[in-house]
């Protein structure tokens, strides 16, 4: 079903509405190991198959099978679908970037922590961090962290405490589709779960101000919003970048709002019509590793955009008109995805 080429209309349309563009690197690219899908995406790219809406598979879904319904009420994301892959349920090491799903109910429980799906295909990335761990279900992680069954809110704060920036289960099942999987107690499973113990899972963004990166290889600054919520259910708060996947159509503002005293490179300002095409400038320059964009205050005969050899101190002399950031760059050399084969 999903052995089209990356040529294909379909699929070049679907990459710049999830990645922003098609990838200029990280080839080949097998579409086939999407593990997560925007299923209304697809079909407006083009794609004409509707996903499974039933799991009535033993043991498992077939390779590359198409479906629906893979978390059960109320994280059911309504834009969510998948692709299933057997080789996807294995643990991730520290220090990579990976693609995730998350959702939090308005009021939820996750004060301590935040869950999060692995995801293949999201353009929503997570780091694991320094010292990330696996273990194969939740009750193991317990007994480790805490001695006993502890509860999820002492056992990451115990994992924090102890230097664990995530921790992974890799057999857990409780979700509506996937595999027959399960060590606590048998059920379904589409996907590993990430834990961030720096997080605060009740916010749609993973925490009050998110880390999360965007686009192909975690290219981007992800400009999540914690207010933002899922089309079909206004009281699910779901992962999302600015100018990516669900939200293509609103404007990623590029950067913080601040100035910043790292030195400007030789001739600066040069002019820009915005923060990101600043951003952009000082992606194509190569002595470039910081950028400041301002849209009048400390324009210099219409000049606005400051390229610089590093990213300083944040200043606060802009009357907040400036907007500062770094390179963009691609991270791949730290990031896992089964998308790159």
């Amino acid at each position: 079903m999903f052995m089209l080429q990356m040529c294909s209309p379909v699929w070049s349309k679907y990459f710049k509405l999830v990645y922003g563009s098609v990838p200029t690197r990280g080839y080949p690219i097998c579409v086939w190991n999407f593990a997560f899908i925007y299923s209304p995406l697809l079909k407006s790219a083009g794609f004409t198959s509707n996903p499974a809406t039933t799991c009535p598979w033993n043991p498992a879904p077939p390779e590359g099978q198409y479906y629906t319904n893979m978390v059960r009420p109320p994280y059911a994301a309504s834009f969510a679908a998948a692709i299933y892959n057997s080789h996807q349920f294995q643990a991730i090491p520290s220090k990579t970037w990976v693609e995730i799903t998350h959702g939090a109910i308005g009021g939820g429980t996750e004060a301590v922590g935040s869950w999060m799906y692995y995801a293949p295909g999201s353009a929503v990335w997570f780091n694991t961090g320094a010292n990330s761990k696996a273990y194969p279900d939740h009750g193991a992680s317990m007994k480790e962290m805490c001695g006993k069954n502890c509860g999820f809110g002492p056992l990451f704060t115990a994992a924090k405490a102890k230097g664990y920036t995530s921790i992974q289960y890799i057999q857990h099942a409780d979700q509506s589709c996937g595999r027959i999987s399960g060590i606590d107690h048998p059920g379904r499973q589409w996907s590993i779960e990430i834990v961030d113990t720096n997080g605060v899972g009740q916010f749609g963004c993973g925490a009050q101000k998110s880390s999360y990166r965007a686009g192909w290889e975690a290219e981007y600054e992800c400009m999540c919003s914690n207010g933002w919520t899922d089309p079909a259910h206004s009281n699910l708060h779901n992962f999302n970048c600015a100018g990516f996947a669900m939200r293509h159509g609103d404007k990623q503002n590029c950067g913080a709002n601040t100035n910043n005293d790292g030195p400007a490179l030789a001739g600066m300002p040069i002019a820009s019509t915005d923060a990101c095409d600043c951003a952009a400038k000082c992606k194509g320059n190569a002595q470039c590793a910081a950028w400041t964009w301002s849209k009048g205050h400390s324009t210099v005969g219409g000049k606005n955009c400051w390229l610089r050899s590093f990213f300083g101190k944040s200043v606060e002399n802009c009357g907040a008109d400036c907007w500062s950031g770094t390179k963009p760059k691609f991270v791949g050399a730290a990031t896992h995805s089964d998308l790159i084969v």
